[in-house]
């Protein structure tokens, strides 16, 4: 779902809860330093796998496409390639690869 675009800027939405704070921090610090995307947040986690994961309070942010009230493409038989945003899924996991070794990269 990271290659749908919902809005007329490429966008991701980082969303977790209290415990993610940090992560969604330093992912948001990085994806305007390493990417172009616009980055809304939320602290109100809905439906995905991440939440899980922060119900044991261990820090999850799911990042996925942004649109005007959250993520909005569905997995459905619509999402083909040709509905694909590539250069939205490259400017999302470059954001996630730099968030990743930065964590590597600490001591």
């Amino acid at each position: 779902m990271i290659a749908g675009r919902n809005t007329d800027s490429r966008t991701v939405l980082l969303e977790g809860a209290a415990v993610s704070q940090d992560v969604i921090d330093a992912l948001a610090r990085l994806g305007m330093r390493h990417t172009s995307l616009v980055i809304p947040t939320s602290l109100h986690p809905f439906d995905s796998d991440h939440v899980s994961f922060l119900y044991q309070g261990l820090p999850a942010v799911l990042t996925i496409e942004g649109g005007p009230t959250g993520p909005t493409f569905e997995c459905t038989a619509r999402g083909t390639p040709e509905s694909c945003d590539v250069d939205l899924a490259l400017e999302i996991l470059r954001m996630n690869v730099a968030f990743v070794a930065q964590v590597l990269e600490t001591p």
